[in-house]
């Protein structure tokens, strides 16, 4: 699932963006598993995400270093792609081309990034879901 958002979002997989050997749809898989891991243990139940983003404890930290390399990832997909637009008919360029054409009334870089990351996480939940339900 994370690779279809990807194509919908930039008009490629992503397998060029890669993090410690992982490709992107790989390295995304591997975040969104911690992510949920973390999500439903002891300290996030007993103290609240806050505590998960203090990286006090050696896993947290990692998990945060993952989270922050990632969105480093999204924000380089964004600089190349107005440095290099291209032709594919992909969300990033239709906003991108929007950022160009109309300023004032165009979604930040951040805004795009975080745009992209729920339609990721949105994608994968829902879908994960309704599987399970048909299954269930």
């Amino acid at each position: 699932m994370g690779k279809l958002a990807c194509v919908f979002f930039s008009g490629e997989p992503l397998k060029e963006y890669s993090h410690n050997g992982m490709t992107f749809p790989v390295f995304l898989r591997t975040i969104l598993q911690q992510v949920y891991y973390e999500s439903l243990g002891f300290y996030n139940n007993v103290f609240g995400a806050w505590f998960i983003r203090k990286r006090w404890i050696a896993r947290h930290r990692k998990m945060m270093e993952d989270i922050d390399a990632y969105n480093a990832l999204i924000h380089k997909l964004i600089e190349e792609r107005k440095k290099n637009p291209n032709d594919k008919p992909c969300l990033l360029n239709k906003l991108l081309k929007q950022q160009r054409d109309d300023p004032q009334n165009a979604m930040s870089d951040e805004v795009l990034a975080q745009n992209f990351t729920t339609m990721i996480v949105a994608g994968t939940g829902t879908s994960g879901n309704t599987l399970t339900q048909a299954f269930y």
